[in-house]
């Protein structure tokens, strides 16, 4: 996105780096495929939290792209903004020109949507978005067991209200993955004043005072350096952003000297307010073919594979989890807090990619979690991975809204017009929801990272913020922070949407100052 917009100025040069290399895998644009696309260590950073306390000790994966279009790239390919309130919000923390009525246009310019140009969609943007259109007949069911429920059926989940159920939209272009690489940067990488450089992992930030002059870097093993000659922009996501900020000495200064690292500016809140959706499955076994593992035997199986290479249709041209929607947890709030997705086959044991059985898997997380957490350097060693532990039910509030939230889901899934379909519940059970420490002793069991992480470069209007409204590390010149660790609180959806929306943003606020002098934030 980044590359994209700076470079249709000619008179901008652009480099850009990516630690991973080319989105050249055929099967990381099979959107079916999302389960071996996550599981190939090649495109994946490979971050694991520290045992979370929250989740029994476990240690839970923390997937990141490290590809060309980064997580874009690996991800569920779900179009989802968030409620407008979740901006507003942002902007009564101090964060001026981020109102829902703020950012609406950048959602716009950034997208393609099948629906056509309205109030809330664009329709000649680089980033493909489609309606859902699920395969499996479980997806319906539990759409019509929603209705039955008293639930709103959506058609656009991003247009005037969030509450209600439906089948997302998704970054699916005729049956392909419309990741940001391919919405954005293959359709510009013939400029010639852009210069792309994979597998070019940025090791720390280069310095005149107090301006950043560019990065010092490891390209296929050897080390170089980058120069800006107007501004250095980060996106390296929510974990990697705040590494290299600290491992360039911006950060807590007397962590960073612990580790011998020498502390340029003392900016605490660095790695800071890490929060992410947990997400609790729940389990069902169905006695009919109606699910996804009817796709897994070998005859259906071969099918599939034939009808998507033939037709780039079928069950392999769709997001695994088509189907959800946003519910209150309880009857007084005025928006919704909790967040469903319904995957259309059982969500696969660990070790596995495909389901062992007829049945699907239903999440539930809470939207905008109260628990937070930090991110710390291990050592001032860049390949290192850095220390997380999300911290995931620190909070007591996001137990009790879960809790709440599953009740009130059990209501649809044993609905009729669903419960036909279901032989059994395999998880959490009657016993553990009619037993209140079961049930706590269930989410803790089952949940896990949703991968929708954000925050460790916060955003404010307060001096403590590590970037202003403008995208600024503050006490810095020359230096931004581009991408969802700016966020300051969490939206009730995935983050993609938003992420490029920030992109989009961003841009429009370097490419605005680019005649201006430099100023420190």
């Amino acid at each position: 996105m980044l590359a994209n917009r700076l470079s249709a100025d000619p008179s901008i040069r652009v480099i850009l780096l990516e630690a991973g290399g080319p989105d050249n895998d055929p099967l990381l644009h099979v959107p079916g495929a999302v389960s071996r696309t996550l599981a190939t260590q090649a495109v994946n950073w490979g971050y694991q939290s520290e045992p979370e306390p929250g989740l029994d000790g476990r240690r839970v994966p923390l997937f990141r792209g490290k590809v060309l279009g980064g997580t874009s790239t690996l991800n569920g390919m779900i179009y989802i903004r968030g409620h407008a309130r979740d901006y507003d919000d942002w902007r009564q923390r101090g964060c001026d020109g981020w109102s829902y009525a703020d950012v609406l246009p950048y959602f716009r310019s950034c997208e393609s949507n099948e629906r056509g140009a309205s109030e809330f969609h664009g329709a000649d943007g680089p980033l493909e978005v489609s309606k859902g259109r699920p395969v499996t007949p479980i997806c319906d069911a539990f759409l019509a067991a929603a209705a039955a429920e008293g639930h709103p059926i959506h058609v656009d989940f991003n247009g005037a209200t969030q509450e209600g159920f439906g089948h997302y939209d998704v970054n699916i272009h005729r049956g392909r993955r419309w990741s940001a690489a391919t919405a954005f940067l293959k359709p510009v990488r013939h400029r010639p004043n852009l210069t792309v450089l994979t597998r070019a992992e940025a090791l720390h930030l280069m310095f005149d005072g107090v301006r950043a002059t560019g990065a010092a870097i490891r390209h296929d093993g050897e080390p170089a350096t980058v120069l800006a000659a107007r501004e250095t922009l980060l996106a390296g996501g929510v974990f990697n952003s705040p590494k290299l900020l600290m491992l360039s000495g911006i950060g807590p200064a007397a962590a960073l000297q612990e580790l011998g690292i020498n502390a340029r500016i003392d900016r605490p809140a660095v790695g800071q307010n890490l929060a992410d959706h947990v997400s609790y499955r729940m389990n069902f076994a169905c006695a009919a073919p109606v699910t996804a593992y009817a796709h897994t035997r070998p005859i259906r199986g071969a099918k599939a594979v034939m009808e998507y290479a033939m037709f780039r249709t079928g069950i392999l041209a769709g997001t695994s989890f088509p189907t959800g929607g946003f519910l209150k947890s309880q009857d007084d709030l005025d928006i919704p807090d909790l967040q469903i997705g319904l995957c259309m086959g059982l969500l696969p044991d660990p070790g596995r990619m495909l389901p062992s059985r007829e049945g699907f898997t239903v999440t539930i997380r809470q939207g905008r979690p109260g628990s937070r957490a930090a991110l710390r350097l291990r050592s001032a060693d860049p390949a290192e991975a850095p220390i997380i532990q999300p911290r995931y039910f620190s909070d007591p509030s996001d137990m009790a809204v879960l809790k709440r939230g599953v009740h009130r889901l059990r209501r649809i899934l044993f609905n009729p017009a669903l419960d036909r379909f279901i032989d059994h519940e395999i998880e959490p059970g009657q016993a553990a929801v009619d037993d209140d420490a079961m049930l706590e002793a269930s989410i803790r069991a089952l949940s896990n990272s949703t991968h929708h992480f954000i925050g460790t470069c916060r955003m404010g209007g307060d001096p403590y913020s590590v970037v202003d409204p403008q995208l600024r590390v503050r006490g810095l010149a020359g230096l931004r922070v581009i991408d969802a660790a700016i966020m300051p609180t969490h939206i009730n959806g995935n983050t993609n949407a938003a992420t490029m929306m920030i992109a989009e943003k961003g841009a429009a606020m370097v490419l605005s100052s680019a005649a201006h002098p430099v100023q420190v934030a």
